[in-house]
């Protein structure tokens, strides 16, 4: 089934390239890792708009950079 979203997965030599892209990123990193990849990644803002990750013991405050 087509969602009809354009989706792609990028590491991190290229998340920067990526998120140039995109609207929507999703961190999928260790815990430890979610603020800097968030920071790597905040000056595709804009046109990316929403930040989130896949953590469910780190606080949303460790995206604060984007």
């Amino acid at each position: 089934m087509d969602a009809g979203l354009d989706v792609s997965v990028a590491g991190r030599r290229d998340a920067m390239v990526a998120c140039e892209r995109a609207e929507v990123a999703l961190l999928c990193v260790p815990d430890d890792a979610i603020a800097d990849a968030c920071e790597s990644i905040a000056g595709a803002v804009p046109p990316l708009r929403f930040v989130g990750h896949v953590s469910g013991a780190t606080p949303l405050g460790a995206l604060d950079a984007a």
